[in-house]
């Protein structure tokens, strides 16, 4: 797989992370927490997986955090409009990676 699409991969597995950290943290349904705790360890170890097989530079970097927000964006409009975050939320758990 090219570098490039590399970077829409894993910035879709970090935008995912993201999305399920946050549906942990501010779900309607706190049956599915445990799930969503299974789901945010597979969803780290993959995303380790494929960061760690290149060497990123700053635009690099960049571009993965962008394709992030947009994956987080997209994922939460789309299948869960119902939960409700605060934004900065979302900006600190990108601000880790």
């Amino acid at each position: 797989m090219g570098k490039n699409r590399v970077i829409k991969s894993l910035g879709k597995n970090i935008g995912n992370l993201v999305v399920h950290k946050i549906l942990a943290k501010y779900t309607n349904n706190p049956e599915a927490v445990e799930h969503l705790r299974h789901e945010i360890i597979a969803y780290r170890e993959n995303t380790k997986e494929i960061a760690e097989s290149f060497n990123w530079n700053d635009s690099e970097i960049a571009e993965i955090k962008l394709e992030a927000m947009d994956a987080l964006e997209k994922e939460m409009h789309r299948d869960y409009p119902d939960v409700n975050f605060p934004m900065e939320e979302a900006e600190r758990l990108f601000a880790i990676f």
